[in-house]
């Protein structure tokens, strides 16, 4: 499998992934990162979606980073081009993190907005 060119994994995020993947029973299953529906709120950034599929669609780019298949669509390359997933963990939460360079600002895949007025 090439390397995902795409899309980044660190350490962290890598050892969470394998260990669901392995709780799911599932080690054979891609993980999948697109661009939410709607883009969340327009002042905190686009929001992010993660999940895990057991095969490519045929519009899908496949690939590999720190050893965790990735899937991404087609469309959504130029727009998640350098984004690194990571997973963190301290006192207020635990959960991945996907910091886009394209991105006007960072977005977690949770609903959080940070202070936003658009009633998200």
């Amino acid at each position: 499998m090439q390397s995902m060119d795409y899309v980044r994994i660190t350490d962290a995020a890598s050892a969470k992934i394998k260990e669901i993947l392995s709780k799911e029973g599932s080690s054979d299953a891609f993980g999948r990162v697109s661009i939410g529906q709607g883009g969340g709120c327009g002042c905190s950034g686009p929001g992010y979606e993660m999940s895990l599929e057991k095969e490519a669609q045929v519009q899908d780019i496949v690939g590999e980073s720190n050893g965790v298949k990735l899937l991404l669509k087609s469309n959504e390359t130029d727009a998640l081009r350098g984004a690194e997933i990571d997973y963190e963990t301290n006192i207020t939460r635990s959960g991945f993190k996907i910091t886009n360079p394209n991105a006007k600002t960072e977005s977690k895949t949770e609903s959080s907005h940070g202070g936003c007025g658009c009633g998200h």
